[in-house]
């Protein structure tokens, strides 16, 4: 079976702070997640990735393994 990609989509500005994941995303992506799989999952740690001009990039490491998320902002990218 090839790998799988989730896309999370999010419209709220208050939710992108550089160099960190706010709680409200965080809880959102556990709660995504966790219905994804089909089971409860709990994020343990996250962490930026380098190299994006438009989307912000991160690894996101669960119980139930890694996932790598990218997002934005509304505010400066309106129509993505």
């Amino acid at each position: 079976m090839g790998p799988r990609i989730y896309v999370f989509y999010r419209s709220a500005v208050e939710l992108c702070v550089p160099m960190s994941l706010s709680n409200a995303l965080l809880n959102e992506l556990n709660d995504k997640l966790s219905e994804l799989l089909g089971s409860r999952t709990v994020i343990d740690d996250h962490a930026p990735i380098g190299g994006g001009s438009i989307n912000d990039a991160w690894k996101v490491v669960t119980r139930s393994g890694a996932f790598f998320l990218k997002n934005n902002r509304v505010d400066r990218f309106p129509s993505l």
